[in-house]
C-alpha cells in the first residue's frame, strides 16, 4: 500500500482533513478502501459527491500510474455516474486501465458500500514528460497485510 503525497487530500497521511487512503496497485489495476466521515456529508446522511469523485479519480490515477511505472500522470477528463447515494461508513474502490497508448490511459472505476455499487467513473489520464522513480519519489507506507 502506498501514497504519493503526504499532503494530498485523498492519500496524504499528513492531511488531517483528508481521507488518508492507502492504495494497492500493479499492472494497470488499483484498489483502496476506507471510511467516509460524517463531516463529508453534503446533505444529512449523504456523502458529498465531490468526495466520492475524488476517491474515484485517485484510484483511477493509481491504476494509470501502475500501467506506466516511469511517468507521472494528470487527470485530463473525469466522468462520474452516481448510482446511489453514499453514506458515512466503509467503502471499497477498484480501478482498471481499459485502454492505453504512448501518451494516455483510459481507466474505469467502481465504488461500493456494503457490496452495493454506489458510483462508477471513467477517466482519461495523460502522461507527463516528467519521469518518476517510484522507489525513490513515492512516500511508501507498507501495510502489515503486504
Amino acid at each position: 500500500m502506498r501514497c504519493w503525497s503526504k499532503h494530498c487530500y485523498v492519500c496524504g497521511e499528513d492531511n488531517e482533513y483528508g481521507l488518508r487512503l492507502k492504495f494497492c496497485f500493479n499492472s494497470g489495476v488499483a484498489f483502496t478502501h476506507g471510511k467516509f466521515r460524517k463531516e463529508w456529508e453534503g446533505f444529512p446522511g449523504v456523502v458529498h459527491g465531490g468526495v466520492v469523485a475524488a476517491v474515484l479519480d485517485e484510484v483511477m490515477w493509481y491504476a494509470a500510474l501502475s500501467n506506466f511505472k516511469e511517468y507521472n500522470f494528470f487527470t485530463y477528463e473525469l466522468n462520474v455516474m452516481y448510482k446511489r447515494s453514499s453514506a458515512a461508513g466503509s467503502f471499497e474502490a477498484f480501478a482498471k486501465v481499459i485502454e492505453a497508448s504512448k501518451r494516455k490511459c483510459v481507466v474505469e472505476a467502481k465504488l461500493y458500500q456494503n457490496g452495493q455499487l454506489k458510483a462508477q467513473g471513467r477517466g482519461v489520464y495523460l502522461k507527463t514528460l516528467r519521469k518518476v522513480n517510484l522507489d525513490r519519489e513515492m512516500k511508501c507506507i507498507e501495510s502489515e497485510e503486504g
